[in-house]
């Protein structure tokens, strides 16, 4: 549970408005055992995971179910319809959605460069320092609109799921195909938090694209040990698609078969 329970705490921390340290202090420890765990440099254990949610106030569920056998629907439905409309910003009216919310704004309008700590505090109407208590670090602020970024795009492959599949390499074709056309809709909001100047994959596109694929473990359970190196393979075809679609993919049918024929075999599922 190294990478997925580390994850998990940064984001109950987050949410909470907590720094490491303060966290820390709730949980009798210090903030480099947080840092560790969050990072990934140390095993957390799920009651530690469970503990840790507790204290920012927050609570894990679980459950156990049966797959579901979907009907075969290749056509975009009303879910997944709803799922694209909904704006990549929280809309939320706590402080740290505040930022989250200008920062989006900022990158929309200048770009990952001019994104600056300033910028966005003008924009949420809040100081320099008010920011940085929320985020201690720009990368901090802007991993908090990767997270934003990927409730919209996670919200969008489960309706993909919902809207009905046959098989997980189904799933995995309707949910890339339904993340490139997006892109090519509105590449400026769809996926800004992933894709930056000069890098290839943005620190968090890994993650963000494992946690989208979860629902792939329905239909192939027992990919669950190589799910973080299907997630990295599954983003470098999306981001080669967005840098350049070839006419081969152009239209959402020849996407789809072009996916069938190189991506899936890749896989193995």
């Amino acid at each position: 549970m190294q990478s997925s329970g580390g994850a998990l705490i940064r984001d109950a921390r987050r949410r909470a408005g907590l720094t490491q340290a303060e966290l820390a202090a709730r949980a009798g420890t210090v903030q480099p055992a947080i840092a560790r765990w969050e990072n990934g440099n140390s095993s957390v254990k799920l009651d530690d995971v469970l503990r840790l949610t507790r204290l920012c106030g927050l609570e894990l569920e679980f459950s156990l179910v049966v797959p579901r056998v979907h009907s075969a629907a290749k056509s975009t439905g009303p879910a997944v319809e709803r799922a694209l409309a909904r704006p990549v910003h929280s809309g939320g009216s706590s402080t740290a959605e505040r930022i989250v919310d200008a920062a989006v704004e900022c990158l929309i309008d200048v770009g990952w460069e001019k994104a600056t700590v300033s910028e966005v505090a003008a924009r949420a109407g809040l100081s320099r320092p008010t920011v940085y208590s929320y985020f201690g670090s720009r990368e901090d602020l802007l991993f908090a609109v990767s997270s934003a970024a990927a409730q919209r795009i996670s919200a969008q492959l489960l309706a993909v799921a919902e809207a009905g599949t046959d098989s997980g390499a189904e799933f995995v074709v309707e949910s890339v195909v339904t993340v490139v056309m997006e892109y090519r809709r509105d590449p400026a909001a769809s996926l800004l938090a992933l894709i930056r100047p000069g890098e290839i994959l943005a620190a968090q596109a890994v993650e963000v694209s494992r946690v989208a694929l979860l629902p792939l473990l329905k239909w192939e359970p027992q990919v669950a040990d190589e799910l973080d190196e299907i997630a990295e393979t599954v983003m470098r075809f999306v981001v080669s698609l967005m840098v350049d679609d070839g006419s081969r993919c152009r239209s959402e049918d020849g996407l789809r078969a072009y996916l069938y024929r190189r991506l899936i075999p890749s896989l193995h599922i």
